[in-house]
């Protein structure tokens, strides 16, 4: 993880389905973006983690996606959350470069940290990071950062 940090590759991870304040790995390790999930009313699911630093969280209850014997099933946890925001990620990270600029993840994390939409009065909470992602504010304030 530290090299691939140290190629700018951004690790994105989910925290854990433990609802507990339990780490989970690599999740948990610095400069790692944990994620969180929220349920289809954007409340903080009782099964998300909250041991790791959380960035952000994501939806993460009934989310459809490929299952065995080539099928398809909905499924939930902080591992259906965190694709979000390896998509956020890769999105941004390719639209800097169509701009001709590359962004650091540094630059990725306080996109996140200061367009999330918060869900509670608090910058950044235990369990909900800085917030829900908000993909249309991300990309506001990356434009605002390559002008």
């Amino acid at each position: 993880v530290k090299y691939a940090i140290s190629k700018n590759v951004t690790i994105v991870a989910a925290s854990g389905n433990d609802g507990s304040p339990e780490k989970y790995y690599p999740g948990a390790l610095d400069d790692v973006i944990a994620v969180g999930a929220v349920d289809n009313s954007g409340q903080i699911t009782g099964f998300s983690s909250y041991g790791a630093s959380i960035t952000v969280v994501a939806p993460g209850t009934n989310i459809y996606s490929s299952y065995l014997n080539n099928g398809y099933a909905l499924s939930s946890g902080t591992s259906q959350a965190s694709p979000f925001v390896s998509g956020a990620v890769a999105l941004l990270k390719s639209y800097a470069y169509e701009k001709g600029k590359k962004i650091t993840n540094t630059d990725i994390t306080y996109i996140l940290q200061n367009t999330s939409d918060r869900l509670t009065s608090k910058v950044r909470d235990q369990k909900a990071g800085y917030g829900l992602l908000n993909l249309a504010d991300s990309f506001k304030l990356l434009n605002d950062m390559l002008s």
